[in-house]
């Protein structure tokens, strides 16, 4: 199911007033001419162009909107002179109102029953989504071009030449999110070990004929990993991330508990970010089995674990606690569509762009960001992991 291509040639193309890659959004205009440089003859002959905006999921179709404009008219016989004509098009500030009776409630992503959903409201941008595994094959696919079909009546047979221009739309800006939410993951972890033993302690003859005989409790270092990070982030701006990772000693129960508060270094954090599209599986529910939806998953790997290469750092202990690393403010890292920026500095070019969440009646994409942090505490290697949800939002 592949993208709608560029097509035209001298019989009947566009000339479109903007760079092939230029992107657009609802209310903007499109203006350009829709251009035919071979001679016609023929009595009369109509000229139809449409702005057509889809959404198309493998295997099933989706739904469609679209604006149309026609021109009827004569060909001027045996004249080599171009025919031009010229066309200013709106985009639409919202979808058709018809894409609502298409769908049901078991076929629908969007609450029909709900009209002040923005998504009934809104377009969401270009958009393309697939997945290949074990002979399964989903696809999930937002696109917008112009259409302009010539057609004309040539020896008894009707003719008809299309021409297709690839409108490319950016995803509209969540404007009722608030950037300064953040969101927290924790994990309980503790590390036994003779390394927890401080430096300056001496074991009594006691103690130390325990520890031959594997009677003495080995101490006990528990503690709590918590990385804050924003809740919504909007792609290629210049707000750098607020990240944070905490260390925060525990009091546990069982085991010798250490006294004194082992050194911590931060080998590493690296931070994948994780996109999803949802695509509903439209099929009936039966006594056995009820459809779940099909989902794509896209890593990105940000490199953020790069900046770690050259020495570990080490969290300063104080009055019974580490202080925090933010990490985020410590390297100026922003998020953009192709990928993680510390300062000016792109630490891994993502091979698709990165999307921001969005929900159409057919399609629904979100982003979660996984975490994993690699620690040496009192000399003993200790690695953590964990996720959570990260909505991004459009580019202003």
């Amino acid at each position: 199911m592949p993208l709608i291509p560029k097509s035209g040639d001298d019989n009947l193309k566009f000339d479109i007033a903007a760079p092939s890659d230029w992107t657009f959004t609802a209310g903007d205009t499109i203006i350009g001419n829709v251009v035919r440089y071979a001679p016609i003859i023929a009595p009369d002959a109509k000229l139809s162009l449409a702005l057509v905006g889809r959404s198309r999921i493998h295997p099933e179709l989706g739904g469609e909107t679209k604006r149309a404009f026609s021109w009827t008219f004569t060909p001027p016989g045996g004249s080599d002179t171009p025919l031009d004509w010229p066309f200013s098009i709106q985009i639409p500030n919202k979808p058709d109102n018809a894409l609502i009776r298409e769908h049901s409630k078991h076929t629908s992503l969007l609450p029909l029953n709900d009209l002040s959903h923005p998504g009934h409201h809104t377009f969401p941008g270009s958009f393309y989504s697939s997945h290949k595994h074990l002979g399964e094959h989903n696809e999930g696919i937002i696109e917008y071009y112009l259409r302009a079909r010539l057609q004309y009546i040539f020896g008894g047979d009707v003719k008809s030449i299309d021409a297709t221009w690839p409108i490319i739309m950016r995803h509209p800006i969540d404007k009722t999110v608030n950037l300064d939410t953040l969101r927290q993951i924790s994990a309980l972890r503790y590390i036994q070990s003779w390394n927890l033993t401080p430096i300056n302690e001496t074991f009594s003859l006691r103690e130390r004929s325990k520890k031959r005989l594997g009677i003495l409790k080995t101490p006990v270092f528990s503690f709590r990993v918590k990385v804050t990070y924003p809740e919504v982030v909007q792609l290629d701006s210049s707000r750098v991330m607020s990240a944070t990772l905490e260390i925060l000693p525990e009091k546990g129960t069982g085991g010798h508990h250490t006294r004194v508060l082992p050194t911590i270094e931060v080998n590493s954090i690296g931070m994948v970010l994780r996109s999803h599209c949802s695509i509903p599986k439209r099929m009936r529910s039966t006594v056995f089995s009820v459809p779940k939806d099909l989902i794509n998953e896209r890593k990105h790997d940000l490199g953020l674990d790069r900046l770690f290469t050259s020495s570990p750092i080490t969290l300063l202990a104080s009055e019974n606690r580490y202080n925090a690393l933010n990490f985020g403010e410590f390297f100026g890292l922003r998020l953009r569509s192709n990928g993680l920026v510390a300062g000016e500095t792109l630490l891994s070019q993502s091979k698709t762009p990165i999307q921001p969440d969005f929900v159409s009646y057919d399609i629904k994409h979100f982003n979660m960001v996984q975490w994993k942090i690699s620690l040496t505490i009192a000399g003993e290697y200790h690695e953590v992991q964990g996720s959570g949800s990260m909505k991004l939002i459009a580019p202003a």
